[in-house]
């Protein structure tokens, strides 16, 4: 029976291990900064038009990647935690690509079309979602 328990002990100790080490590696790893990354250039009805069509390969293609996106504000607002958020139109009424931005930014209004620069997070079924986003210009 004690070299059971002592089997037990180890085993906890070597997963306390394992789980500090992924804890330091994600809390302590370099976030990413889009303005020095490439990025791959689409619109963003295309972007949507590819994630609505087929989600995996949309995933294959944009997911985790940067990319620099333009599009037609649909509309501005601020998420839950105070970040500034712009929808920007697609070719589908109920849907958009929301763009979250790490700065607040302001005196953007519906039809203006813009370019921003972002990390792609996914499709939701309904909106694709790029994070971290920066605006690059804004064409009118």
């Amino acid at each position: 029976m004690a070299k059971f328990s002592k089997y037990v002990v180890s085993t906890v100790i070597v997963l306390l291990i394992i789980i500090a080490g992924i804890y330091f590696y994600i809390f302590n790893s370099p976030h990413r900064d889009v303005k020095n990354e490439d990025a791959l250039i689409i619109t963003a009805d295309s972007l949507y038009t590819i994630y609505s069509n087929n989600e995996d390969g949309g995933n294959a293609l944009f997911l985790d990647k940067t990319l620099q996106v333009t599009g037609e504000i649909l509309d501005t607002l601020h998420n839950n935690i105070g970040q500034s958020v712009l929808l920007l139109k697609v070719n589908s009424e109920l849907s958009s690509v929301v763009c979250t931005f790490t700065e607040s930014i302001d005196n953007f209004i519906p039809s203006q079309i813009i370019i921003v620069k972002g990390i792609c997070s996914g499709y939701d079924g309904i909106d694709v979602k790029v994070g971290k986003c920066m605006l690059v210009k804004t064409l009118n």
